[in-house]
């Protein structure tokens, strides 16, 4: 169940909670989160002390502070268990916008490879006029103007998406921080095509299986008639504003590996079991309601970690696509 639900049944008084023994509180590093933080901290206070409670987080970084509210509201102990073990070793890729490459940055041992960095470096360097804009004044390519395309009419992310291919690198998640360039990459695809026939044959029999139960009139939805010809393509989206139907049909589609490149919002990466071998982000900054700010180190950790299937992928990617020269050592080391 959601932390709303749980806490709704606390304000109730519900009989079930006499039953509950243990509550498993996954992704607790919502907490910090400016809407549903509130509901987690209501949750954890207005527990019954005899309920035992777990607590995951892959990027919580005052844990041992956590611990001690804990401690000091139940009054009973906090144990605080952690591990720096992964089982899929993560590469670090930056892809320069406006360039022409991957740079390794960092490698799965964890090692720097300054090498490769000074050689990104260069790439800005380079390219004054695309990368740092205008010396007047002008604008700095970002967003949709810079990954929107160039003078042979390729976006930067079409040709990602088609290099991770080439590579064997897929399947992939495209992390964007808005669902209209979710959208917009993902029609950008139009030339590509990631499926077989006799996966496109699939995917059409398990969407019109999932579209069977919905009326005439709905079945005619945009939202979904621009779906099927996508999916057969092997490309999907995933946002919080998609039809609930379509989100199950995408996530089911994505684990049985007939959704090669996945173009998504961060909300994918929090609570869904659904890794990839490579992940891109298409953008270092995001809008949190306040300003235009650079993505944390715990925001990069939980997206990233979608990258390496265990047990399937020697090593997970991460593809960072950069449009400023500006902070870049500093932000990356941020990040990573």
């Amino acid at each position: 169940m959601t932390t709303e639900i749980l806490r709704a049944m606390l304000y109730r008084g519900s009989e079930v909670i006499k039953e509950v023994g243990w509550v498993i509180f996954d992704e607790i590093h919502y907490m910090k989160d400016r809407e549903r933080g509130v509901v987690w901290e209501e949750s954890i206070v207005f527990l019954p002390p005899a309920i035992k409670m777990v607590f995951l987080s892959a990027t919580m970084s005052n844990a041992t502070e956590f611990a001690e509210w804990i401690c000091n509201l139940h009054k009973q102990p906090c144990h605080v268990v952690y591990t720096d073990f992964r089982p899929t070793p993560l590469q670090h890729y930056v892809f320069p916008i406006g360039g022409s490459g991957l740079y390794l940055v960092v490698d799965e041992n964890g090692q720097f490879r300054e090498d490769n960095f000074l050689k990104l470096q260069d790439t800005f360097a380079k390219q004054p006029s695309q990368l740092d804009g205008k010396k007047n004044g002008g604008p700095k390519a970002s967003g949709r103007i810079a990954k929107g395309g160039n003078a042979s009419g390729t976006s930067d992310i079409y040709r990602i998406v088609k290099m991770i291919m080439e590579r064997k690198f897929q399947p992939v998640i495209i992390f964007s921080f808005s669902r209209r360039e979710c959208e917009h990459h993902a029609m950008s695809m139009s030339k590509l095509d990631f499926n077989t026939e006799e996966e496109k044959d699939s995917i059409e029999q398990v969407f019109r299986s999932a579209i069977f139960c919905l009326s005439e009139e709905d079945r005619g939805l945009p939202a979904i008639e621009l779906m099927l010809p996508l999916l057969k393509r092997g490309i999907a989206v995933h946002h919080s504003g998609l039809l609930p139907i379509i989100k199950e049909l995408v996530e089911l589609l994505f684990q049985e590996g007939l959704v090669k490149a996945l173009f998504a919002t961060e909300t994918f990466a929090m609570g869904l079991n659904m890794p990839a071998k490579t992940v891109v982000f298409t953008s270092v900054k995001k809008w949190d309601g306040d300003s235009n700010r650079f993505i944390g180190s715990g925001e990069y950790i939980q997206m990233s970690g979608r990258a390496g299937r265990r047990g399937k992928d020697e090593r997970g990617i991460c593809v960072i696509m950069i449009d400023e020269k500006v902070r870049l050592c500093n932000l990356l080391f941020q990040l990573i």
